[in-house]
């Protein structure tokens, strides 16, 4: 009888964990269009584990200026995710086009996180640029 108990018990356990995951998972994809004093195309795609952030730049920042420059996802109380570290690291250059590339885990960064936002762009702590995230994630 113990055993039948114990048994039961580790099925509810195991399938109300399954189910919450499963209600938590997150779909979608956001992206944040610049243009002005750098031209520039911000994406997040994400899935159910990962979110594919991309940055393109055209004709303006390149791998021996990018340290002038700060990126960070902005909201109503402040800096939600700084990734000037990320991209000032990982750029990479080719001929006129800048870009930069990485899949992040979900908790780390997903377009839950980050739609709905502004994407900030600083030159020498200067802000230049400051563009809506648009999308969705389900």
């Amino acid at each position: 009888m113990l055993l039948r108990k114990t048994f039961l018990l580790a099925i509810i356990a195991f399938v109300t964990i399954f189910i919450k995951s499963v209600l938590t998972l997150e779909v979608g994809s956001a992206i944040a269009n610049i243009d002005g004093p750098i031209t520039a195309k911000f994406t997040w795609q994400t899935t159910a584990e990962e979110t594919t952030f991309t940055a393109v730049f055209e004709n303006t920042i390149t791998k021996e200026n990018v340290y002038e420059y700060t990126f960070v996802v902005v909201g109503p109380d402040g800096v939600i995710i700084d990734l000037t570290r990320k991209i000032q690291e990982g750029l990479i250059t080719s001929s006129s086009i800048s870009h930069y590339f990485q899949i992040f885990d979900n908790s780390e960064m997903s377009v839950g996180q980050v739609v709905n936002n502004y994407l900030q762009v600083a030159h020498e702590n200067y802000v230049i640029a400051r563009a809506p995230i648009i999308g969705d994630a389900v």
